[in-house]
């Protein structure tokens, strides 16, 4: 089932938009004159800083996979059609289960 793209490429816009102008080259300098590397700026920095995007993205990430396993549900009316995950959801029981090999 192939359904017109959902705007995934659009998720990422805000975390680019966040971190181009969150972080002052004077900020990261003086960490850089105080000896830390780059790896401890990103962690000590960066990281905290970016949080809330962070789990923004995660929120956004999770609706979108929540949506790609109900929309087949929903839509679809013939159990045949059904996507893998679907198929999974659906109880066996011994008078539909067909067990083929």
């Amino acid at each position: 089932m192939i359904v017109p793209g959902d705007g995934e490429h659009l998720r990422h816009l805000p975390g680019r938009a966040s971190t181009r102008c969150r972080f002052p080259t004077s900020c990261l300098e003086a960490a850089r004159i105080d000896g830390a590397s780059e790896f401890r700026i990103f962690r000590a920095i960066v990281v905290p800083a970016l949080k809330p995007i962070i789990v923004t993205l995660a929120v956004f990430t999770l609706l979108g996979t929540w949506n790609d396993f109900m929309w087949p549900l929903i839509v679809l009316t013939d159990k045949d059609l059904y996507t893998l995950a679907g198929r999974a959801r659906q109880p066996c029981r011994a008078s539909t289960c067909r067990i083929t090999s």
